[in-house]
């Protein structure tokens, strides 16, 4: 006599199987739709915006929103920003900063 494994009820295979269709739907309608966003992100826009820049000569007043830039630029490196500020505001040779 061979031992066979138990074999699972009809219904349950026909619940996985109804299942794996539903999923397989949902997957189709996710991809319907970012085909359809992406259409949208890929459509071009023909207008023309006007902005206005102004530069300034660089001062002290300006060390905190230099400090705000170079801590988002250097977000995970360690560099000390201040330090960083206080030398870029001493250079003479930079001469502006945009403001908008």
């Amino acid at each position: 006599m061979g031992s066979r494994a138990p074999q699972p009820p009809q219904d349950t295979i026909r619940c996985d199987e109804e299942e794996e269709e539903k999923e397989v739907e949902d997957e189709d309608e996710y991809d319907e739709d970012s085909e359809e966003e992406q259409d949208e992100a890929d459509e071009v826009v023909d207008e023309e915006v006007n902005v206005e820049f102004e530069a300034y000569s660089i001062s002290d007043n300006d060390h905190a929103g230099i400090k705000k830039l170079l801590q988002q630029l250097f977000l995970k490196a360690p560099v000390n920003t201040a330090e960083l500020t206080d030398l870029l505001i001493q250079q003479n040779h930079i001469r502006s900063v945009i403001k908008f």
